[in-house]
């Protein structure tokens, strides 16, 4: 996982905390900050994150039976939800414990 965790750090979100800010926050950060300054928002956030995985997980493999020129390989499915998984358990940390 320490792969995809520093894929998930280095995800920026195109809001900047002060105009002055070159570059947006970073995602977690993002949520933490929101969570800390709006708490009645935690609740909504992690109902939002809230979703099954595994039949997330299902949807997308189905979509690899799709014919195309580009098709999605299920190597392709793994990686992508291993990445939404890890997202989904770092928000939820940051939502219930910060």
């Amino acid at each position: 996982t320490s792969f995809v965790d520093a894929y998930i750090s280095r995800g920026r979100h195109h809001l900047r905390t002060t105009i002055a800010e070159s570059k947006g926050a970073r995602h977690i950060d993002l949520v933490r900050d929101l969570a800390a300054s709006r708490p009645n928002l935690r609740a909504v956030a992690l109902e939002a994150i809230s979703f099954d995985m595994p039949l997330l997980k299902a949807e997308m493999k189905a979509l690899c039976e799709i014919q195309s020129a580009t098709r999605l390989s299920e190597a392709r499915v793994d990686a992508i939800c291993a990445v939404i998984s890890r997202r989904q358990l770092r928000l939820r940390e940051v939502l219930q414990y910060d």
